[in-house]
């Protein structure tokens, strides 16, 4: 590793680097880590790794702004991400759960990925909106919801025929 590191130092980012900038990594593991530079000559070098504690203001600003998980998604995953069960995947590969604004308002959300979800269909109980889901391969709408805010279309007491 730390040959390499010193190479990509060198032949890939020098020339962006300042000694006014800090150099960070997330690792393998999802654990960040700073790479240490030092500027003798008024170019970069490599000085050595130091991991970013959690404690760290900069450490717990990038847990905000990275993505949750990368690649597919684990249960732990959607669920630190707010979302609850049941978790589904839909017949067109998208990932689906349940996620409460409120007391009465749980929305069904498709797509989940790794900054959020792509669509939502809202319910007025956690239990409609997970009996839709269960019930929902993916095509088309699941039935009961009462608002569909990519569209902005409303169903009256979730029926589609008073849409």
């Amino acid at each position: 590793m730390k040959n390499d590191i010193e190479r990509i130092i060198v032949e890939d980012v020098a020339s962006l680097l300042t000694p006014e900038q800090r150099l960070v990594y997330r690792d393998s593991q999802g654990d960040w880590g700073e790479v240490l530079l030092t500027f003798g000559d008024g170019m970069p070098h490599f000085g050595g790794f130091r991991p970013l504690s959690p404690e760290e203001n900069l450490r717990q600003a990038l847990d905000m702004l990275t993505p949750a998980f990368v690649g597919d998604p684990t249960d732990h995953h959607l669920l630190k991400m707010g979302y609850r069960r049941p978790f589904k995947l839909l017949d067109d590969g998208r990932i689906a759960a349940i996620l409460t604004h409120h007391s009465r308002q749980h929305a069904l959300a498709a797509g989940i990925h790794a900054f959020g979800h792509d669509d939502t269909f809202y319910y007025e109980t956690y239990d409609s909106a997970a009996s839709a889901l269960k019930q929902w391969n993916g095509v088309g709408d699941p039935d009961g919801w009462f608002f569909h805010p990519r569209s902005g279309r409303r169903r009256e007491d979730g029926d589609s025929a008073k849409e």
